[in-house]
């Protein structure tokens, strides 16, 4: 338990031998940081320890109209009693903002725009972006004009007790963290308000906001890519390979409305229509057919451009877009960096089929790693039900928000995973200083001027332009104005002069009720109340699995979902209104289901429906592989009669079995490999039979994991990455390659003026290829083309022969390739390598953590661990294979909620409860994380007591 202080009626009490040992810790620590300088001579054991909360004992909080009682477990975790739902709300905001303050405060400047008030000129640009988007400024308006009063009024006391807690804590008394801003400015935090927690959404809706990414990135791709190509690299979802969330079904024509024991008719129901949209290669001509993907980096994909009136290639648009995508990266992605790894696994398996006789649901959200975790444990019970203290709810929050976002109450269990609706379109805007092009006419800007406060510098002001399609957010960096030069868009366009501007069009700017609809999920009692308060949770969009203690299980689709001309797939014609999206697919068209015959639902980012049953709600869904994987061992539990216990979904979660490497190993085994010299030959054979018995699981010990993600890795590199242009590959990785604008012949590498050295822009987190299962897919279908494009590259200038010419060549290119990577990351001796020596996870606090002084990045983060698991395996330990090795998508926390007895359900959190560097729980579940563990959860009265820890009174 943490260092306990006893409140101003309590008494102290004495501490455990992990209590004493943390303490020692921090004398150690402290006494290494007083003998050094600056940071360290400052800060002292008061200074850390000073924001330690208290956890026993009584206090006194203005407002409550009776006592609340706080009851923490072993790892910090608080159950919280209270005779009101504004009492309980208040004790919420009072106990988060012991833990976690600095967290929440760091989240809604964020969300504000305003984090250069905190951390100076370098967040001047990211504050612009957001301002420009206005999370803010729609954020208020859903509290003015969308939610209800009860909502309101329960955000009103968290707030206030947030407030509380602020009132009596400011400097190091709030965090560590604190005390390191005073050494650069006298910074306070403000009063915590309601719209603070409402506009937490926006962020959140913002790191799930569908194919943004792929849509810029297939607009950059067409510089060194045809149009055959780019499609080759973005091929259609295997329905018949991995089955979709719902298995079945359709829109009845005469209700208008999902029936899942429906048969789907032929053709796609309404939703986003197939109409061409802004197409890159194909703007007003014939596209060329080009003469293959590149070759290694050194040449030029010919045939990008086209011919005909109107048309040219890509580059304004793509300087424009990949500044676009720089600008993106510096925002801080609370919830992962943008791409193929936010997703999450849950599934339902109903009592029919599990040892209990009632319905095991899992959940595990797959996020981006940080310190502390994005989740914050708690329960809130009402001491007596009744229509005024409804709530009775355990689970996961986020700090900074009313209620309970994943988990269960005392009838129903429900997750969550990112659905991946298409919610966001760019369009190319034709300007002048104060108007846009718009069917014809010039229609002036809506204008806003904004301010942003900098700490330690002069207040900057700059101006926010919209169009009818939404922000111009290509105002916000230099380049972004060049958007557009070339942009490839079909005729009839206007003259692009100076190039066009995009506009960001983006279902979380629109006020919506997502806060009423959470706050309604907690009270729900049934599949009926559930489906009611999914029907508001409208941004962002996500697959809502469900549980009840009846027995039933069921899934819905939620969500504001545009219906749009074209596939959103590129920027669309801003000036052309037949664009513009044109209304919201109803809410009784999308997919749910309800115990389905065969017994489970699987979502884990797949497909939601067959495309002759629902609404089109995306181009760009995951593929797949991790859903059918879970189907597939689900179906090897129940398929003579098995049944499946907590213990069969707790060891599912950590499945490694690695799919790509099932579809891919039999090749790699088959390849004759030969190295320059006989020894070189033995050498590089010593790895390749590391995969000889390989059961394709990716264990943290496992050598046959290591060699085998690194040829994966090399492989991608030599078909594609080299191939992509410099907007897609990591940043400063340089290759020497044909310019852009050069159309001589390819074969011709004899000019030395031909070639050009060029560097890589992407950050490593978000760079191409990553090696998620759309890259499975993509190789999948030349797999078993030996002699297609894609596996042919060109040797280096300085020695031509080195260069594949099929399938096999590449291959046994790569296989080398990883030998000597792996022999020099992990030594020459391939029985001493590991998967879990390279696969590390390192958690960083998310602000100081990353960028702060050496003494307080020491201070904050922690790690590393080595991880098991793998991109697109059911355990999600991610890695960017175009960035390296490291882990940056991790299971952010994992739930089995057994619905039989609730009491034996199971969860575990990425690091802890507390935010506070020292503190027993700062990150003391993380080890038992690591080894896929579970923690019990104690949920009745009668559990809680028992495994209560230490007991805070609050009381009026």
């Amino acid at each position: 338990m943490p260092a306990n202080k006893s409140g101003p009626s309590g008494k102290k009490k004495t501490g455990k031998k992990k209590g004493r040992r943390a303490r020692l810790l921090v004398v150690t620590v402290v006494l290494l940081l007083v003998a050094g300088v600056g940071f360290g001579a400052y800060w002292s054991v008061s200074t850390v320890r000073a924001s330690f909360p208290e956890t026993s004992g009584t206090l006194e909080l203005k407002g409550l109209s009776g006592p609340v009682k706080v009851a923490r477990d072993s790892h910090g975790v608080p159950q919280i009693y209270a005779d009101s739902a504004d009492d309980l709300f208040r004790a919420q905001g009072f106990v988060q903002a012991q833990d976690r303050f600095w967290e929440m405060d760091v989240r809604r400047h964020l969300t504000a725009g305003r984090l250069s008030e905190m951390f100076g000129d370098g967040q001047v640009e990211t504050d612009a972006f957001v301002r420009t988007m206005g999370w803010r400024k729609v954020a208020q308006e859903e509290y003015d004009t969308k939610l209800s009063a009860t909502t309101k009024k329960y955000l009103q006391a968290y707030s206030d007790g947030v407030n509380a807690y602020l009132k009596d804590h400011q400097g190091k008394s709030l965090s560590v963290e604190y005390a390191a801003l005073e050494f650069q400015h006298d910074y306070k935090p403000e009063q915590w308000t309601p719209v603070d927690s409402v506009a937490w959404l926006k962020a959140m809706a913002w790191d799930l906001r569908g194919n943004m990414q792929n849509e810029i990135d297939r607009s950059l791709a067409s510089n060194r890519l045809t149009p055959q190509q780019i499609e080759q690299l973005y091929p259609s979802y295997p329905y018949d390979r991995n089955k979709p969330i719902v298995e079945g079904g359709a829109v009845d024509p005469a209700t208008k409305s999902f029936d899942p024991k429906a048969t789907p008719t032929t053709g796609q129901v309404g939703g986003t229509g197939t109409g061409g949209a802004a197409n890159p290669g194909t703007p007003g001509g014939t596209a060329g057919n080009g003469t293959g993907p590149g070759n290694n980096g050194n040449n030029n994909a010919n045939g990008n451009a086209a011919t005909g009136g109107g048309a040219g290639a890509a580059g304004g648009l793509r300087t424009g877009l990949a500044s676009l995508s720089s600008t993106l990266d510096k925002i801080p992605a609370l919830l992962g960096p943008a791409g193929n790894g936010i997703g999450s696994n849950s599934w339902v398996v109903s009592g029919k089929y599990t040892t209990t006789g009632k319905p095991l649901l899992a959940n595990d959200p797959h996020l981006a790693p940080q310190m502390p975790s994005l989740w914050y444990q708690m329960g809130l019970h009402c001491n007596k039900a009744s229509a005024a203290c409804p709530y009775n709810v355990a689970g996961y929050t986020f700090a900074g928000m009313p209620g309970v976002v994943i988990g269960h109450n005392q009838d129903i269990a429900w997750g969550m995973t990112n659905l991946g609706a298409d919610v966001s379109d760019l369009y190319l805007e034709k300007v002048t200083a104060d108007s846009y092009l718009y069917d014809g006419k010039q229609v002036p800007f809506a204008t806003r001027t904004e301010k942003i406060k900098v700490a330690g510098g002069r207040t900057r002001d700059f101006t926010i332009r919209t169009t009818k399609n939404g922000p111009v957010v290509s105002d916000r960096n230099s380049e972004l104005g060049k958007v557009g030069k070339d942009a490839p868009v079909k005729d009839p366009a206007p003259d692009r002069a100076e190039g066009y501007a995009v506009s960001l069009r983006w279902t979380a700017l629109d006020p919506g009720k997502t806060m009423d609809a959470l706050l309604e999920l907690n009270r729900a009692t049934d599949f009926a109340q559930f489906r009611q308060a999914a029907a508001g949770f409208e941004v962002p969009s996500q697959n809502l699995i469900y549980a009840d203690t009846k027995g039933h299980i069921g899934y819905q689709a939620p969500g504001r979902i545009p219906v749009r001309k074209g596939d959103g797939r590129y920027p669309a014609p801003g000036w052309d209104s037949a664009y513009k999206w044109t209304g919201w697919i109803p809410q009784g068209e999308l997919p749910w289901d309800y115990d389905p015959k065969r017994g489970y639902i699987v979502t884990a980012n797949q497909a939601v429906a067959d495309k002759k049953s629902a609404p089109a709600l995306t181009a760009d869904w995951g593929y797949g592989v991790r859903s059918q994987r879970i189907n597939d061992l689900i179906q090897s539990k129940i398929k003579d009669g098995g049944k499946i216990s907590t213990d069969d979904m707790q060891k599912m979660q950590m499945d490694n079995t690695s799919e790509i490497a099932k579809l891919l190993t039999p090749y790699l085994r088959k390849i004759d490999l030969k190295g320059s010299n006989e020894r070189e030959t033995k050498y590089v054979r010593e790895a390749q039979k590391l995969l000889e018995d390989w059961d394709y699981t990716q264990e943290a010990d496992s050598a046959a994991a290591a060699y085998f993600n690194a040829v994966w890795r090399n492989t991608l590199k030599l078909a594609f990455g080299n191939k992509l242009p410099k907007e897609l590959r990591v940043k400063d990785q340089c290759l020497r390659v044909r310019p852009a604008n050069d159309a001589g012949p390819q074969e011709d590498l004899d000019g030395e003026t031909r070639l050009v050295l060029e560097c890589g822009e992407r950050d490593a987190d978000s760079a191409q290829p990553d090696g998620g299962d759309r890259w499975f897919e993509v190789i999948r279908t030349i797999l078993d083309k030996p002699n297609d494009d894609w596996w042919k590259t060109n040797g280096s200038r300085t020695n031509p022969d080195d260069r594949d010419r099929n399938r096999d060549e590449l291959l046994a290119h790569a296989m080398k390739d990883a030998r000597w990577e792996l022999t020099s990351k992990l030594g020459k001796d391939v029985n001493s390598w590991s998967w879990g020596r390279l696969h590390q996870l390192t958690l960083r606090n998310q602000t100081l953590g990353t960028e702060g002084p050496g003494i307080v990045r020491w201070m904050l983060n922690r790690g590393p661990w080595n991880l098991a698991g793998g991109e697109a395996a059911v355990n999600a330990a991610g890695w960017n294979a175009a960035g390296g090795y490291d882990v940056i998508w991790v299971p952010s926390m994992r739930m089995v909620v057994n619905l039989g007895d609730l009491d034996k359900s199971r969860w575990i959190n990425l690091t802890g409860a507390s935010g506070h560097a020292y503190n027993a729980h700062y990150y003391d579940q993380t080890d038992k994380w690591a080894k896929g563990e579970l923690l019990p959860w104690a949920f009745s009265p009668n559990a809680v007591k028992k495994g209560t820890d230490a007991e805070l009174t609050l009381k009026p």
